[in-house]
């Protein structure tokens, strides 16, 4: 098994678009279409891997910052490396203000269905994968078989849902925050050892929802006001039992 060394170490492999097509392909993932934004590249490359405010999404390398995105947010994304692209290609320091325009988008990506879900996990497997070397690497490793796992219990997932129902329809969301934080809680371990720290296991989650556990986590509060929207439960659901 191959040794799993500090974020420092790690942090060092390049993680930029051809790399992330290279993987795709490697994957079978052709049509992901995953782009390394500046962001997410300058927060590879700051060593920014630590999330270290647990109710701040915005911070640290998880699920969240890579997830799902709409044809049109995949479009701006291009755009955005299109113009950082040119900015840093030229030969004038950019400026303040063109460096705070191409970092001050926010990367927090709600899925918001089972399928969209589906496809933050493939994008974070992406991530992971290249940056850690592949599937050699336990954390990958535990990763993949996750990202399986839930593909192969889709439509068993379309009828889970959380004790609280107040966040009955945010279950896609629930269930990529119990992976982000286990991989959150990791990295951030990882980085204050030299030795190796213990993958975590991700397919507890699917162990701990068929036992009737209360699986599901808290969404930071910031993140459950932008679904103000969100319909109230039908009338028939308020005395169900939760899966």
């Amino acid at each position: 098994m191959p040794q799993r060394v500090s974020i420092a170490v790690l942090s060092k492999a390049p993680l930029t678009t051809p790399a992330s097509d290279d993987t795709c392909e490697q994957l079978g993932f052709q049509n992901l279409n995953f782009q390394v934004t500046t962001t997410v590249a300058k927060k590879i490359v700051g060593l920014e891997w630590v999330m270290h405010v647990a109710d701040d999404l915005s911070t640290g390398l998880h699920p969240f910052t890579v997830g799902y995105v709409t044809a049109e947010d995949a479009e701006a994304q291009r755009q955005r490396n299109r113009e950082s692209d040119m900015l840093y290609a030229s030969e004038a320091a950019p400026s303040l203000a063109d460096t705070q325009a191409l970092l001050g988008d926010s990367e927090v990506h709600m899925p918001l269905t089972i399928l969209q879900g589906r496809l933050t996990h493939q994008r974070a497997y992406v991530l992971f994968y290249t940056l850690l070397g592949g599937n050699q690497h336990p954390v990958v490793q535990q990763y993949r078989t996750h990202y399986e796992e839930y593909m192969s219990r889709e439509a068993e997932l379309e009828s889970v849902h959380p004790r609280d129902l107040r966040h009955y329809y945010l279950v896609p969301a629930l269930l990529v925050r119990w992976v982000q934080l286990e991989l959150s809680y990791w990295i951030r371990r990882q980085s204050m050892s030299n030795t190796p720290v213990a993958a975590p296991a991700l397919s507890v989650l699917f162990d701990e929802i068929a036992r009737g556990k209360d699986w599901a986590p808290l969404l930071p509060e910031r993140y459950l006001a932008q679904d103000a929207a969100t319909p109230a439960l039908p009338p028939t659901t308020l005395g169900a039992t939760p899966v």
